[in-house]
């Protein structure tokens, strides 16, 4: 949403100020719209790397799977664990959130696959897709 406010000279007396001010209003949103796009992406990564550490423990054979996630995983046992149910449980997650899975995050789905959004489908499309953001 963008909304245009102009100041008046009672409020800053600089034009170069009120240059300044409009310049840092459209870095600032920039960053804005940066930042939420990664967040939405970064399910799209954590989804990825879950088929992958799918493959890599399937490929590991009884036993090794442990050994070589510590060994080759720069993140947390949890972090992998979290990161393969997104990717076994995915179609779930496309088909509960079919319209708004462009808006969910990776810690919305893990919150979802937990069971913690089971009145979600209740509520104002608005509360729905903060707490898919969140």
């Amino acid at each position: 949403m963008t909304r245009t406010t102009q100041l008046s000279a009672k409020q800053v007396n600089d034009p170069a100020g009120e240059a300044a001010l409009r310049d840092l209003a459209g870095r600032i949103n920039e960053e804005h719209r940066l930042c939420e796009s990664a967040l939405r992406s970064g399910l799209g990564h954590a989804l990825e790397a879950g088929r992958l550490l799918l493959q890599a423990k399937k490929l590991c054979g009884h036993g090794l799977w442990d050994g070589w996630l510590t060994d080759s995983f720069e993140g947390s046992d949890r972090t992998a664990r979290a990161y393969m149910r997104v990717a076994r449980e995915w179609p779930k997650l496309a088909d509960r959130f079919r319209q708004r899975v462009a808006d969910l995050t990776f810690s919305g789905a893990l919150r979802v696959l937990a069971g913690n959004s089971r009145t979600l489908a209740s509520k104002p499309k608005e509360e729905q897709t903060s707490a898919l953001k969140a």
